[in-house]
């Protein structure tokens, strides 16, 4: 971890004209390294550490940090970081680097400026840090660099806007709710920081600040992925096929589960489905027109409350009924959820209030009051608190004993349509800390 003391006097003497943005710092030359299991630590100039760790087979976390590598969270993400404990990390010193080997890569670390390359076992070169900037920080942010070659494609990060191929353009991971956007527009509901390259690998930055991703747009020659706090912590998974590289990206951040074969289906979705007759006359069309469906969706509104898995009373006659008969026409019902629960939900709000289960706000230690486009403000239910689990189960439970078959998890991001709100980061979760350093803070969410 980048220490916070540390970010908070740049932070100061970058606006007291003291230092410039411009004043980069690099690891620069390395003065000596040690080995211990699986984790090899090159102290460098400058403060700079780097710890190069074999997770596992063809998977190898870098992380340049200015003290003892610790963080304030364990990842939110990652999974499988000690699955390659007991493996002893196979290391040699030449004159002018060091080499390591595993399985599957030989890594090169450059003595003199500190440097990463990685090779397959074969020697054919993979990734190369782009010239002495495979990492850097000012007063501002960290970023890492690596070199982009002719010809070189890059895939990934989730749901973004553009051309599949990534290169030439920029993006940032920060989930914004932006239902009418264009086609370039960006950030949007999802962040996944992990991206691949046709050259044989992938890569999972993992660090949940406001990150910046320039693909060949700054430069032709070079990508970058940059934040302006947090960790700088990076896993390079090894394919060489995209097959490959998933695979090992699932065995680090977890195998998702296989759905019946019927989410697979056909499905039925509008906005403010959320009326029983509607309902049952949309799935007489289906069947009476003999078109294939497998699914209908009941969307935000079908509850009477902001989330209390109640069936709107005006809206439904029997909706156990119409999930009884929709069930045996070879309808799956599934409903919407969003993950607050809204101040006029009274008795709910009160219960979850008094076990401290929504995110509070750092400016009065109370539950946040989160406007909500719909069911007036609301509390944020914290799912970074175990107990919040079983708690919010057992409401699901309620409507799936009655026959809905799934949820659909709406909302996460959570609901803020500009991006450059920053209200957002008064937020505290049960397992986060009080962001110092920076004004871009967040955990990435997901909307299903």
């Amino acid at each position: 971890m980048i220490k916070r003391i540390i970010q908070t006097v740049a932070f100061v003497l970058f606006f007291a004209g003291i230092i410039k943005a411009s004043d980069v710092i690099h690891p620069g030359n390395c003065r000596s390294y040690s080995v211990e299991g699986n984790t090899a630590v090159f102290t460098c100039e400058n403060n700079i550490n780097v710890q190069i760790k074999e997770v596992g087979p063809g998977i190898i976390r870098i992380w340049y940090d200015t003290d003892d590598f610790h963080r304030n969270n364990q990842s939110f993400a990652v999974v499988a970081d000690e699955s390659n404990g007991n493996q002893k990390l196979n290391i040699s010193e030449q004159p002018q680097h060091y080499e390591i080997y595993t399985g599957d890569l030989i890594i090169r670390v450059r003595k003199a400026p500190f440097h990463i390359s990685i090779f397959d076992k074969y020697q054919k070169l993979l990734m190369d840090d782009y010239q002495n900037r495979g990492f850097e920080m000012d007063s501002t942010r960290m970023a890492s660099y690596v070199s982009l070659r002719p010809g070189e494609r890059i895939y990934g990060l989730g749901e973004k806007n553009g051309s599949i191929n990534r290169v030439g353009h920029q993006f940032k991971m920060w989930n914004s709710d932006n239902p009418c956007y264009e086609v370039d527009k960006d950030p949007l509901y999802k962040s996944i920081p992990f991206f691949m390259s046709s050259e044989g690998y992938g890569i999972y930055f993992d660090n949940t600040y406001k990150t910046i991703y320039h693909f060949g747009s700054e430069s032709g020659d070079n990508y970058s992925f940059a934040t302006p706090g947090g960790e700088m912590i990076y896993y390079f998974i090894y394919g060489p096929s995209y097959k490959q590289i998933i695979g090992r990206y699932m065995n680090l951040t977890g195998h998702p589960i296989m759905p019946p074969d019927w989410a697979l289906g056909f499905s039925q979705s509008r906005g403010m489905l959320t009326n029983e007759k509607l309902t049952r006359e949309i799935a007489k069309g289906f069947r009476d027109r003999q078109i294939p469906c497998d699914i209908i969706f009941q969307d935000i509104g079908w509850t009477q409350y902001l989330q209390d898995f109640n069936w709107r009373r005006e809206n439904y006659t029997d909706p156990v009924k119409m999930l009884e008969d929709l069930e045996n026409q070879g309808f799956k019902v599934i409903v919407s959820q969003d993950p607050v629960v809204s101040q006029n939900n009274k008795a709910q709000w009160t219960e979850a209030d008094s076990l401290g289960y929504f995110v509070k706000d750092i400016r009065t230690g109370k539950s946040y009051d989160m406007p909500w486009p719909w069911g007036g403000n609301c509390g944020v239910v914290d799912f970074t608190n175990p107990a919040v689990a079983d708690w919010w189960g057992n409401y699901q439970q309620k409507v799936i004993d009655q026959g809905v078959r799934g949820f659909w998890t709406d909302m996460g991001e959570p609901a803020w349509s500009n991006e450059e709100s920053t209200d957002r980061l008064n937020m505290k979760h049960y397992l986060a800390c009080t962001p110092k350093y920076t004004t871009f803070s967040a955990s990435p969410g997901t909307r299903l």
